[in-house]
């Protein structure tokens, strides 16, 4: 019978087979191609850079390039912008807009106070929902930072050609409607009058399909946040 010889430790050495010759390793696991660039594209990103300070000044960001914008508060923010920019992004302008219109000259905030508003976090630094939020509207040029000033705009433009891609079919077929790049029908009423326009936005792009509300009337009735 062969002894059993144990290490000083007491335990048993391990029997480890030797590997089979010719016998192929398994591959290490790695990301995705795809989603390892994106990732990187992220990291390089200018708003990956910006700083979070526990506390920022917000500030009103008056910009005369959109002059004819539509309200943050308006149906057109809420139905394009949104899913676009994303819920907590779009929350987030809504509610410094709103103490914008209050303190007009801007007021300082503690980011974790604003970040609880909004139903985020903003632990975690840059890797927060909070900050996530105030960098995607970095990204889509709503918001301003300089390292503890926030610049906020008090509305949107109208989408351009590259970001209304983004949108569902339906949606972008509503854009086109909005915009006036899409030709309603000829069908008028006979006096030329327009109708009474309904309380449902989605009621009032209807009627500019068939070419009994324009483009312009819509974009007036949203700023005069007559839409819902």
């Amino acid at each position: 019978m062969n002894d059993t010889r144990t290490a000083s430790t007491g335990w048993i050495a391990p029997s480890i087979p030797p590997p089979r010759v010719g016998a192929e390793s398994a591959p290490p696991t790695r990301l995705a191609k795809s989603d390892n660039a994106r990732s990187k594209r992220r990291s390089r990103s200018p708003e990956s850079r910006l700083p979070t300070p526990a506390r920022i000044r917000v500030e009103p960001w008056r910009d005369d390039l959109i002059a004819d914008a539509t309200p943050l508060h308006g149906f057109y923010a809420q139905r394009y912008y949104g899913p676009i920019v994303g819920p907590s992004c779009l929350l987030l302008l809504r509610t410094l807009a709103s103490q914008l219109d209050v303190d007009r000259d801007g007021f300082v905030v503690d980011a974790a106070e604003l970040a609880a508003r909004i139903g985020c976090s903003a632990r975690a630094g840059g890797n927060s929902q909070f900050w996530k939020a105030l960098r995607r509207g970095v990204r889509f040029g709503l918001i301003r930072q300089v390292e503890d000033r926030v610049l906020i705009r008090n509305g949107v433009g109208p989408l351009s050609h590259r970001l209304s891609q983004r949108l569902p079919p339906e949606l972008r077929r509503e854009h086109r409607v909005w915009i006036g790049t899409d030709e309603p029908s000829p069908t008028r009423l006979l006096d030329g009058t327009i109708p009474t326009v309904p309380l449902s936005a989605i009621e009032t792009l209807r009627l500019a399909a068939r070419g009994l509300c324009t483009p312009d009337e819509l974009r007036t009735l949203d700023r005069a946040h007559k839409l819902t």
